[in-house]
């Protein structure tokens, strides 16, 4: 056993085997708090850019709302229609909406403040004569590693760009 913590070449192998295993054990450690401190729920901010085609609405200006939500269900089950007709309903339940109008050829964009108990962006657009819900609504989960949106605005219906 003296024989081989004497030798120089099996101490320094052993030597070389710690500081790989705590190199790795620090690689490890490092990860996992990265990870951890992506997920705290600081605030971040995501971009959702809009687009227009040359022709929207019927050449009127469109509205848009960009909703933040911890609790989609009850603004889904009202839908885009009854969204913006019922004014007071919508503005008693929910302060977190970024209203927009859009004319043909016009690009916006909007930054959405979000934390960890934001659960769904909710945009609904109000086309003129569009009673369906589907050209008139795009929901988002947000990721975190998604920092951007691009939308796009067509004559008749919204289409989020993946």
């Amino acid at each position: 056993m003296k024989k081989l913590i004497n030798n120089p070449n099996k101490t320094s192998l052993m030597m070389n085997y710690r500081i790989i295993i705590i190199m790795i054990m620090t690689i490890f450690v490092s990860g996992c708090f990265c990870f951890h401190m992506s997920w705290t729920g600081k605030p971040y901010r995501i971009a959702i850019h809009f687009h227009s085609e040359t022709s929207i609405n019927q050449g009127l200006l469109l509205p848009v709302h960009v909703i933040t939500v911890d609790q989609p269900n009850e603004i889904l089950e009202m839908g885009p229609d009854n969204w913006f007709k019922n004014h007071n309903k919508r503005n008693a339940l929910f302060n977190n909406v970024q209203q927009l109008a859009i004319s043909s050829s016009q690009s916006a964009n909007i930054y959405v403040q979000l934390d960890k108990n934001i659960e769904k962006i909710i945009i609904y657009a109000d086309y003129e004569g569009i009673y369906e819900r589907n050209p008139q609504e795009i929901i988002i989960t947000p990721h975190r590693f998604r920092l951007n949106y691009s939308i796009v605005l067509k004559s008749n219906k919204m289409e989020l760009i993946q």
